[in-house]
């Protein structure tokens, strides 16, 4: 018969209770209990629970912390934008972790669903929505199983610059010098042109201001002063035909510019002299300048002659005539 050493049976006994003390650790160690990730979450742990965060000057921000191991993993969060408002929508978001490595994201979505931002999983990791309008859902969530902490999410919206008609205020556009009114034609007679108010027309109206002291360019039976002798040829009437033959023209008249008009590279010109100041046609004259100085290019040969009036064509341009409307006319 064998015989075991006591010593050997102990050792034996103590190696099998140590190797059943680890299996059950082992075992133990394997059953860990598992948390879900819903299973603290509130009622804003869906889209249907978003909690609705508004805007304080065009700023909307939201507190609050998830936590993958904690069961509250997912935060949703609703923005409204003002109403008929269309902008760029700025999206930011920090937080802080009681462990180093901790991450926290999120998504946003349009009023169909649409994703249209998502965050990178950096701190303050910045984005953007352009053309936003109507209303957004968030949601912030600890992407990984170790994941948690808690943040502070910040959406800033801004406006496009286009306003209604009534809000711009449009300032007036500058002064320009007036046009002046266009020389008056007493065979196309224009009551309501300015330059017509003291020219006759070509059809005599004693009526009209303008034919007061009416001379005779034509034989007109209505015109009193048509087809009548010089009734005192030493002191001859200029506004008689018959007595023009009697009046030494002076050796100069000054006058001024009342209208100009645009014809070619010249500027037709309408003075404020004519027959009755003993103009006539083929009259030189030129352009004064206010120190009495005759101005370049001013000189002209005066064409048609009006009771009131008389026209020319210079090379001068608009403005400059507007600025130096004098002039000096003189006998060929």
């Amino acid at each position: 018969m064998r015989h075991h050493h006591p010593n050997r049976i102990e050792r034996k006994t103590t190696i099998l209770h140590v190797g059943a003390v680890g299996l059950v650790m082992l075992a133990l160690a394997g059953c860990t209990r598992y948390v879900s990730q819903d299973a603290a979450t509130g009622k804003d742990g869906s889209y249907e629970g978003a909690e609705q965060v508004p805007f304080v000057e065009r700023t909307a921000v939201a507190y609050g912390s998830v936590t993958y191991p904690g069961g509250d993993r997912v935060d949703w969060k609703a923005i409204e934008l003002p109403s008929g408002e269309v902008g760029h929508l700025r999206l930011t978001m920090h937080w802080t972790s009681q462990q180093p490595g901790l991450k926290l994201a999120y998504e946003v979505y349009d009023e169909w669903g649409r994703l249209v931002a998502r965050s990178s999983g950096k701190q303050g990791s910045r984005r953007s929505v352009k053309e936003a309008k109507g209303r957004y859902l968030v949601q912030i969530y600890a992407p990984g199983r170790r994941d948690a902490g808690t943040y502070t999410f910040r959406a800033v919206f801004e406006p496009d610059t286009e306003f209604p008609p009534w809000h711009v205020v449009i300032p007036d556009p500058p002064q320009l010098p007036a046009v002046p009114p266009p020389p008056c034609d007493p065979d196309h007679f224009d009551q309501d042109n300015p330059a017509c108010r003291y020219v006759c027309p070509a059809q005599y109206d004693p009526s009209w201001p303008g034919c007061a002291s009416r001379t005779c360019d034509r034989s007109d039976p209505t015109n009193p002063f048509c087809g009548e002798p010089c009734p005192n040829p030493r002191n001859p009437d200029p506004r008689l035909a018959a007595c023009r033959q009697y009046i030494k023209p002076p050796q100069s008249i000054t006058g001024r510019i009342v209208a100009t008009k645009s014809s070619g590279p010249s500027t037709m010109i309408t003075i404020n002299r004519g027959h009755r100041h003993g103009i006539r046609a083929g009259w030189s004259g030129t352009i004064i300048q206010s120190g009495g100085q005759e101005l370049p290019d001013g000189r002209f040969v005066v064409t048609r002659v009006t009771d009131h009036t008389a026209e020319a064509a210079v090379r001068l341009v608009a403005d400059q005539l507007m600025k130096h409307p004098n002039v000096e006319l003189r006998p060929p």
